[in-house]
């Protein structure tokens, strides 16, 4: 491992720490991270340099010279998102500076979105700020191995990959939350032991329609398709409740799906359904609050 790829470890170590700390002093972070202190207040003054901490002042510490106090504040965080357009994907990277404040550092189609696709996107933001981790919020049939690998490699940052479902996701225990964007593959999560736990993919799921393709004016095919993706969910993992994000519900659709579910199950256990309004503008919202604040509390309401 060169120094350039150890500092990008290091920093990576302290930032996981300040986010989950809060507030610290280098000694505190040389303690949990294992780190010298030496290296640690390298590492500290080059996050105070761009912005990621913020001196509070000086504390005492136990009889010796006072440390000061750093926060954590966090960095800006890119978000790729792209969906499928026919045989192109259109892809877009908005950078989150904070609740309120993003922008737009790039939009296309893409043919094939390879390992350097995003290259000179991200290397004219990171002029502008240091950021804080990439988020990518891909079609559930695209691999994102190498572009994680190589994004990692070159930014040292965290890249995660997220989904609509994992961003909705509230905090009951046993809970699936499902996300089911008009003209795109639903997906899913699973709340157990106090860990969201992704469903795989569920457009692989036997069903009457393809969901790309699937007319939302069909209440009949509506009712039919989720009631049966419902089924498959509610007998490999039994939780106690489902939450249904969607932008098509009406009280009747509701109602029959409750219906049908309960029909199909006969006499085992109907989980506890929530329908809940969705929209893009909600969407991008929740996106923003669960990258932003990760361990933000978040809940919805909708029709019950």
């Amino acid at each position: 491992m060169n120094r350039t790829q150890q500092e990008a470890g290091s920093r990576k170590r302290i930032r996981a720490t300040m986010r989950e700390l809060g507030e610290a002093t280098r000694p505190q972070l040389a303690k949990a991270t294992g780190l010298s202190l030496v290296l640690v207040g390298k590492v500290v003054a080059a996050m105070c340099a761009a912005g990621e901490l913020t001196e509070l002042g000086h504390i005492a510490s136990g009889g010796g010279r006072p440390a000061v106090l750093y926060r954590y504040r966090q960095a800006p965080v890119a978000l790729f998102v792209a969906e499928r357009r026919g045989p192109l994907l259109t892809g877009r990277l908005d950078i989150l500076i904070r609740e309120g404040e993003s922008y737009t550092a790039g939009e296309a189609l893409f043919a094939i979105l390879h390992e350097q696709s995003l290259d000179d996107w991200l290397d004219a933001v990171i002029r502008r700020h240091s950021l804080g981790s990439i988020a990518l919020e891909l079609p559930p049939d695209l691999s994102d191995d190498a572009l994680r690998h190589h994004l990692q490699q070159r930014y040292g940052c965290t890249v995660q990959r997220i989904t609509p479902a994992v961003v909705l996701a509230g905090q009951r225990e046993k809970e699936i939350t499902l996300a089911l964007p008009q003209g795109a593959e639903p997906t899913a999560c699973f709340r157990r032991r106090g860990k969201q736990e992704p469903c795989g993919r569920l457009g692989l799921l036997p069903m009457p329609a393809n969901w790309q393709n699937l007319d939302y004016e069909d209440h009949t095919l509506v009712e039919e398709m989720v009631a049966r993706l419902l089924l498959m969910l509610t007998c490999s993992l039994a939780p106690a409740t489902i939450s249904l994000h969607a932008g098509f519900w009406t009280k009747r659709l509701t109602g029959r799906i409750r219906y049908n579910l309960s029909a199909k199950l006969k006499d085992s256990s109907v989980p506890f359904l929530l329908f809940r309004e969705l929209s893009p503008a909600v969407l991008n919202q929740r996106r923003c609050l669960y990258l932003l604040h990760p361990h933000a509390n978040q809940t919805l309401s909708g029709l019950e």
